[in-house]
């Protein structure tokens, strides 16, 4: 599908792109087809995500065609800057309400072999919270 946008200098001018760091992390791990390079890049790193998060890299690839829209919740747009810190995502992400996050399971909840990670959300949810993206988020700073 193809999308034409037709904008001026002005519209171009109140246009910002952010990067997303933990949007990144996602794509990069799903490993549904991945390129040579995304498995190059995977193996390379998978020993630097914290252990307590290797639940969320299951989820991310329990289901062949669906993500989780609560690992990528929205954020404040702020001014300065060109996107949030991985930091930042990891804290909002840590603060996901617990209802938001069996509503977005409801699709990997249809799935006969959920990974044990995903049945271990699924149970508790606050487990999103109590490791998975710790508060120091020391475990992640490797994974780039």
């Amino acid at each position: 599908m193809r999308l034409n946008l037709v904008v001026g200098a002005q519209d171009l001018g109140h246009t910002r792109i952010a990067v997303s760091p933990l949007q990144n992390l996602i794509i990069g791990f799903w490993g549904h087809q991945p390129s040579h390079e995304a498995r190059r890049w995977q193996r390379a790193v998978r020993g630097n995500v914290p252990r307590t998060a290797v639940p969320l890299l299951e989820l991310i690839n329990a289901h062949p065609w669906y993500v989780p829209d609560f690992l990528t919740p929205l954020l404040p747009v702020g001014h300065d800057t060109a996107g949030p810190s991985l930091a930042t995502e990891l804290d909002a992400l840590r603060a996901v309400d617990e209802a938001r996050v069996r509503a977005d399971l409801r699709y990997v909840d249809a799935l006969p072999d959920a990974p044990r990670g995903v049945r271990e959300l699924r149970g508790n949810s606050d487990s999103l919270g109590a490791g998975s993206t710790r508060r120091d988020h020391s475990g992640w700073k490797a994974v780039r």
